[in-house]
């Protein structure tokens, strides 16, 4: 309940504590019927309660039908962003894992194989160390996100980071390559 924090007055921390008790799970089944994963629940879950907490004006008497519309719809919408926050990730890393793949087409290289892994390995190659490595533990070597984090000694969070900047440097770096070409 890390949304507490962004309260000042008691009034209004009981007050979203009886909201989280009385709406918690119909939220939770709102937000599942959107996303379908556990994890993406609980995170949209986390950000309608931020969202509520910094809204407080607006929320009358808690048992209200008000109260129970203005908490569902505040959900709902969390749960969108979220789902398409995800599918924006899984489009990019589509994009990024047809670059990285070798049976993926090539019409963006040049046409001899040995062209293409070398134009390939360059881009990898001009990417800095701290991004390049996580980036080929995970798609080369086949490491889990909590490995990597082991052997880098940083969070899994941090891992991630570095995982999706590495892509978006390495799209730019392609870009670049290919238009010196």
């Amino acid at each position: 309940m890390i949304f507490l924090l962004a309260i000042e007055t008691e009034e209004d921390q009981q007050k979203i504590e009886i909201l989280y008790k009385q709406y918690h799970r119909l939220m939770y089944k709102i937000a599942y019927e959107v996303l379908h994963n556990r994890g993406d629940v609980e995170d949209a879950l986390h950000d309608s309660f931020i969202k509520v907490a910094k809204n407080m004006q607006n929320i009358g008497d808690p048992d209200s039908k008000e109260t129970r519309n203005f908490l569902a719809v505040i959900t709902k919408n969390t749960a969108l962003d979220v789902y398409r926050k995800k599918k924006r990730r899984w489009n990019r890393e589509a994009n990024f894992k047809e670059v990285y793949d070798s049976s993926a087409p090539r019409t963006y290289m040049k046409s001899s194989i040995d062209g293409d892994a070398q134009f390939l390995v360059q881009a990898i190659r001009n990417l800095p160390d701290k991004y390049r490595l996580p980036l080929s533990l995970k798609y080369t070597n086949q490491y889990s996100l909590k490995e990597i984090s082991e052997m880098l000694n940083i969070s899994e969070t941090n891992v991630k980071q570095r995982i999706f900047r590495a892509k978006k440097m390495l799209e730019e770096e392609i870009k670049r390559l290919m238009n010196e070409e």
